[in-house]
């Protein structure tokens, strides 16, 4: 996950994009690269730094023969999901769904407990919520 993605360093991100390249063929369980940034690209201002990383993205896409780096790229350039804002049994529900997509995601077995929070002592934040219940679904 890198949280503020369009104020690193254009090489960090490539690189991390280019480690997932390399080690897909080898990977037994799904890799997620999540590129957190607080405004999305906007055409009418070219110089964003959202805005040069799109390019930067568009230009690493190109910059290689394995399917992959276009499927990268073209992903994380078309999706733009803003945070829910989380609003009475909001969090209890995206907690609930979080954590059982992360079950499935990550092949827990079924035998391993579910852990659950009362709507009040789960976090307000949506990014904090999800880590949260990524570490639940483990157990």
């Amino acid at each position: 996950m890198a949280d503020y993605a369009e104020m690193r360093p254009l090489e960090q991100v490539t690189a991390l994009l280019d480690a997932m390249v390399a080690a897909a063929e080898a990977r037994r369980h799904p890799l997620a690269l999540v590129l957190l940034t607080r405004q999305g690209p906007t055409p009418d201002a070219p110089q964003t730094p959202a805005n040069l990383l799109a390019e930067r993205l568009r230009e690493w896409a190109a910059g290689g023969l394995a399917p992959l780096r276009a499927e990268l790229a073209q992903e994380a350039l078309s999706t733009h999901r803003p945070l829910p804002t989380l609003e009475g049994n909001d969090r209890q529900d995206l907690f609930r769904a979080a954590v059982a997509r992360f079950r499935e995601r990550l092949a827990v077995p079924e035998e391993t407990p579910i852990v659950d929070y009362v709507p009040e002592a789960l976090p307000r934040r949506p990014f904090a919520l999800i880590l949260l219940a990524l570490l639940a679904a483990q157990g």
